[in-house]
């Protein structure tokens, strides 16, 4: 039902109608927070920047899965390339479109490509719920309500169940890979020094854009009610609810509604709505930046 045609519209439109809903309930806070957000272009700048630095991170971090099994030769440029074309497949059909545009563009074995782009999804899942318990658990250390010793020890931890359930997961994976590509099973799992280095990647690519949301929110004076780590851990929440919601173009209207409920308690759902519509609207101008890049893969 999820890949049919007519529930895929029905959603769009539902999404649509809300997100056009939110902007005009938020509308008084949405004009006052632009005219905020004008006033510190730097600020604004740095926010789309950080976008950049995201998607392009990710390009690296699925290139580097894609050469580890012979899925090549791609050079850096062409890698950046797929990665726009992918990058702009998000909107049409959703998420699937995405994968397959990394699968079918790229040059060599299917396998391969099938095997990168299946890892560089699951792994970019895994190292957001890490980025989002260390987040959780460092803000509760701030309440006082842990030790404050005992946040690393909590974010060390959901590394280490992130990088354990990946493990686990691998040989299926790699069976089910085999299975829908329609070749060989990979000779080799992924070993745990690897899986580890690939999840401390895709963290850092979360905690870069992460970085660059909390730039926004001070661009738009919402810096000093909204902390660091809560911003960041409510990002990666709406990104997370946008990746599972694969039926979605680009996360539309599960990943704002995520990010406004998350900040809510802090801003309340008027300002909370403005900022998660300003938050489409920033990453959608990162979109459009990144999609001429698609030309570097001729």
């Amino acid at each position: 039902m999820l890949r049919s045609r007519a529930f895929a519209t029905a959603f769009l439109v539902v999404a649509l109608l809300a997100l056009a809903w939110a902007a005009w309930r938020s509308a008084p806070a949405l004009g006052a927070a632009l005219a905020r957000l004008a006033t510190r272009p730097g600020l604004a700048l740095a926010a789309c920047a950080a976008y950049l630095g995201f998607v392009g991170l990710l390009a690296l971090q699925w290139r580097a899965l894609l050469l580890r099994l012979g899925g090549g030769p791609l050079g850096v440029r062409a890698a950046f390339g797929i990665q726009a074309t992918a990058w702009s497949a998000r909107y049409l059909p959703g998420k699937l479109g995405l994968a397959a545009a990394k699968v079918l563009l790229v040059p060599g074995e299917r396998v391969a490509a099938v095997w990168a782009v299946t890892y560089e999804q699951l792994l970019f899942l895994a190292a957001g719920v890490a980025v989002l318990v260390a987040c959780a658990s460092g803000a509760a250390a701030l309440r006082s309500a842990l030790l404050p010793g005992a946040a690393p020890l909590v974010a060390l931890a959901a590394l280490g169940v992130a990088l354990y359930a990946v493990a686990r997961s691998a040989p299926k994976l790699d069976a089910w890979v085999a299975q829908h590509a329609g070749g060989a099973a990979p000779r080799a799992h992924p070993s745990a020094t690897e899986l580890a280095h690939r999840l401390a990647g895709f963290a850092a690519a979360h905690l870069l854009v992460g970085a660059g949301f909390v730039a926004l929110l001070h661009a738009l004076g919402h810096g000093a009610a909204v902390t660091p780590l809560h911003a960041v851990g409510a990002l990666t929440a709406a990104h997370l609810g946008g990746i599972v919601a694969v039926f979605a173009p680009a996360g539309l209207g599960v990943r704002d509604a995520v990010l406004a409920a998350l900040l809510a308690p802090a801003l309340g759902p008027v300002e909370a709505a403005a900022v998660a519509v300003l938050a489409r609207l920033w990453a959608t101008l990162g979109d459009l930046a990144v999609a001429p890049l698609a030309l570097l893969r001729r």
